[in-house]
């Protein structure tokens, strides 16, 4: 869906699926002297008990919008950060930016779970088990030529 609702902003970049579920776009800067910066969210949400649909005011999964809010399993568990990050890269491209500075977004698909099977973005990641959505800043998760940006992150690094 992301190609559909932020055309311009993924046309212009590169797209490589991990796992063929997490994309990893790259904008490319104009400097390559400069280190790229990565920015995280992820889409998945935790999956709901079969004995629990009862006490959900609208079905977990349809994403209804009622009284002026949206009612869903994972409404607010971060895709806003995803679409606020590709929103801002369509009105940048719109108005004719471009960056010096090369820029990573990796939207991790099972960071619910663990992020196990999403964050294996080698050579961006130095340890491919650390989540997608990386909640600890440390040098140490990533490659040492990449620098990091923890735009979000809720449950921490998960280390093996």
């Amino acid at each position: 869906w992301l190609p559909t609702a932020f055309p311009t902003a993924t046309a212009a970049m590169d797209r490589t699926l991990i796992n063929d579920l997490t994309p990893l776009y790259l904008w490319q800067g104009s400097d390559p002297s400069l280190k790229p910066i990565l920015l995280t969210a992820h889409y998945d949400v935790v999956p709901v008990e079969d004995d629990t649909g009862a006490r959900w005011t609208y079905p977990p999964f349809e994403g209804r919008i009622a009284d002026g809010i949206v009612w869903g399993r994972g409404a607010m568990d971060d895709k806003g950060a995803l679409i606020a990050m590709l929103a801002a890269v369509e009105l940048l491209i719109n108005d004719g930016f471009k960056p010096k500075r090369s820029i990573y977004f990796s939207f991790g698909h099972d960071e619910e779970i663990g992020g196990a099977d999403g964050p294996l973005l080698s050579p961006i990641t130095s340890n491919p088990k650390a989540s997608n959505s990386l909640g600890r800043c440390t040098e140490t998760m990533l490659h040492p030529q990449y620098p990091l940006v923890c735009p979000n992150a809720a449950k921490g690094a998960r280390h093996h």
